[in-house]
């Protein structure tokens, strides 16, 4: 019996694209695990502090590409399961035209409140945040291979392409940070982002050459759905990304203003270590995304995956737990020790970390089958977080209590929300 329920397991695709996607993320999170060890070592705490923020700054306002990536990976899904390449290739290049455009209006933006950032995060010139514009416009147009890749199920080309720019960071990262560039430290680590993000794009696009190369210029409209469909569901998705990736970011952020340089270095190194955990048990919810919506769009059963996903993460979720738990010590001499005063800190964050990934799970589940009510909660979570930061802490137990309590709340909420939608579901087709 247990034989038959490995095999059915392997035999799944939800197995096999998880197992894919997990050995490219776990590959990639231990390259960014280094990178982030080597950034550890070479900057100082107020240095790291300032690379943290800036790191945070960029992953939020590459929003729009977390949102769209989520777009591109459903339509991409139904494109491919209709075998109509030329329109996918079509979509390829009409994304890659738009968002050039858009990524431009971005850095023009970004240049206008640069003067504002500069002073909130006290950072020593204005180098790191150039390097940053030209990291937030790479990012945006870096989005549309990989989440093609996905979208189509290439997994392991995906996931190529993301160890390969994760290792091209670490090179990048020691090439610009050697002393005798005429820029600051920060700069140098900063310039590994766009580096990666370029070698990333050639990649995605020599993996794509084939179905590019059946581009048909006279299609003048994409069949199958419309552009006002993508429109209507990149919004809830934005949203949801916007939502996950400030409560991902928000508190390094304000932890660099409200607290003291050397104690925002402090909490970046712990926010770096408990992100680990979200990273390697992200493998799950996005070889789930592509499957579900494929089988979404077919009318086929896709519900045993939601529950599936969820048991992996929290497996997972546990053991690093554990891990951070009982042996504080061994996980932070990897970054260095003079981070061992947050050593205390550890397990909590990585219970909060836990459940960041649990309810990034769920969100995306119900994104995938285009249900949009739990999407907005990640947003509504983080909002709260800033106003309840908002009476200035004054030090890292502070910080992490209130967050592991935004968290609790949100994690709870859209537990009973989910089921909810999937008793409501279950309900009405009985009726029906």
């Amino acid at each position: 019996m247990v034989r038959k329920f490995i095999q059915k397991q392997y035999n799944s695709s939800l197995f096999r694209g998880g197992l894919i996607v997990f050995i490219g993320s776990f590959g990639v999170g231990a390259l960014n695990y280094v990178f982030n060890i080597i950034v550890a070592r070479i900057l100082d705490k107020d240095q790291l502090g300032a690379f943290a923020s800036l790191f945070s700054i960029l992953s939020i306002l590459i929003i729009i590409g977390g949102g769209l990536s989520l777009v591109i990976i459903k339509f991409s899904a139904i494109l491919y399961a209709k075998k109509d390449y030329p329109a996918l290739a079509s979509f390829i290049r009409l994304l890659f035209y738009y968002l050039g455009i858009l990524s431009l209006g971005l850095i023009i933006i970004f240049g206008l409140v640069s003067p504002f950032i500069y002073e909130f995060l006290k950072l020593e010139s204005f180098g790191p945040l150039v390097i940053l514009a030209l990291a937030i416009a790479l990012a945006l147009i870096g989005a549309i291979g990989g989440s093609v890749l996905r979208g189509i199920q290439h997994f392991t080309q995906s996931s190529t392409s993301s160890l390969f720019g994760a290792i091209m960071k670490i090179v990048a990262l020691i090439v610009f940070t050697l002393p005798f560039w005429p820029m600051s430290a920060v700069t140098g680590a900063m310039l590994s982002v766009p580096i990666s993000a370029i070698m990333m794009i050639s990649l995605d696009l020599f993996f794509l050459r084939g179905i590019l190369a059946q581009y048909n210029p006279k299609l003048k409209q994409l069949p199958h759905f419309k552009w006002k469909d993508i429109l209507v569901y990149s919004i809830p998705a934005t949203i949801a990304v916007l939502g996950i990736t400030m409560l991902n970011s928000v508190d390094v952020i304000l932890a660099r203003n409200y607290l003291s340089p050397e104690a925002s270095g402090d909490y970046a190194a712990l926010a770096t270590l408990g992100k680990i955990i979200f990273f390697a048990t992200s493998a799950i919810p996005m070889a789930m995304f592509p499957i579900v919506s494929a089988r979404h769009a077919a009318n086929e059963p896709h519900r045993k995956m939601l529950f599936a996903s969820l048991g992996s993460v929290a497996i997972m979720s546990l053991v690093a737990f554990g891990f951070y738990q009982f042996f504080p010590e061994l996980i932070i001499k990897l970054i260095g020790e003079k981070f061992l005063t947050i050593a205390p800190f550890l397990g909590q964050f990585a219970l909060i970390m836990g459940m960041y990934s649990l309810v990034n799970v769920v969100v995306n589940y119900y994104l995938s089958i285009q249900k949009y009510t739990l999407s907005v909660l990640p947003l509504l979570a983080s909002l709260a977080l800033i106003a309840m930061l908002a009476y200035k802490p004054t030090s890292i137990e502070q910080i992490i209590n209130t967050v592991f309590w935004n968290m609790t709340g949100l994690f709870v909420i859209t537990i009973i929300m989910g089921f909810y939608q999937s008793w409501s579901k279950k309900k009405q087709n009985l009726k029906n």
